[in-house]
């Protein structure tokens, strides 16, 4: 009894120094994490308090992503240029006018009966006209068509491509809850077989070891639900990112 007396105590002993290697392993690693964030966001974090971000369901669909708004924009460019090309092909008229005090005047019938100043003046209205536009109209305009038609490729590209990134995300996202719904249950059955592996150590009917590996099973399922939740929340985040909501 005193042999296995102690081989429980050492047993409990080791595994009382590995969780604390692996604790110490575990602060290590996040200590690392804290100073890769502080590097990203510019930002010291040293008394910060980091908080779990909130489990919040997408609901809408539609992306927001400013790809979009930037080929809307050289759509509109496309269209004021080829209002340009249109307008080129239009005449021009502009108002002028012109006057002097002096002799001879801009009556030159008047001028040779009199030599006295007079005031003069002209009013008129120019017109002009660019002929050489009509040439170069279907060359612009096809060059603007094809422009248009690569933008419309490009924003077709870019939809197809966040449809299946959304896609995934969306699978991922059902994969996990249904794992996370398998985890409550899973730790509810390690937690009960752990307290009834404690009833029976306490009546003689197991050792230690036994207690231990019940102890570990209930550790690990807790460990997968904590993994499964942070998982969860990282393909709801990438998800969000992909709508960019």
């Amino acid at each position: 009894n005193g042999v296995a007396m102690q081989s429980d105590v050492d047993a409990v002993e080791a595994e009382l120094l590995t969780a604390r290697q692996t604790l110490g392993q575990v602060e290590a690693s996040r200590t690392s994490y804290r100073k890769i964030l502080e590097v990203f966001i510019g930002q010291k974090l040293t008394d910060e308090k980091l908080q779990r971000p909130e489990m919040t369901d997408v609901v809408d669909r539609n992306s927001a992503r400013p790809e979009l708004a930037l080929f809307d924009a050289q759509n509109e460019r496309l269209n004021a240029q080829r209002n340009a090309i249109n307008v080129s092909l239009m005449p021009r008229f502009s108002a002028f006018a012109q006057g002097y005090y002096g002799y001879p005047g801009l009556d030159m019938f008047k001028s040779m009966l009199s030599s006295e100043w007079t005031l003069n003046a002209l009013v008129g209205v120019r017109m002009s006209w660019n002929v050489g536009a009509f040439y170069t109209k279907n060359n612009n305009l096809n060059k603007l068509n094809i422009a248009e038609q690569q933008i419309a490729i490009q924003r077709d590209v870019f939809l197809f491509n966040t449809q299946l990134q959304t896609t995934q995300d969306d699978g991922e996202i059902v994969r996990l809850r249904t794992a996370l719904d398998d985890d409550k249950r899973i730790v509810e059955l390690r937690r009960s077989v752990r307290v009834a592996a404690e009833s029976k150590l306490e009546n003689g009917v197991i050792d230690a070891t036994e207690l231990l590996t019940k102890i570990a099973d209930e550790t690990t399922a807790i460990l997968n639900q904590s993994t499964h939740e942070i998982e969860l929340l990282q393909a709801i985040y990438r998800l969000k990112t992909t709508l960019n909501q």
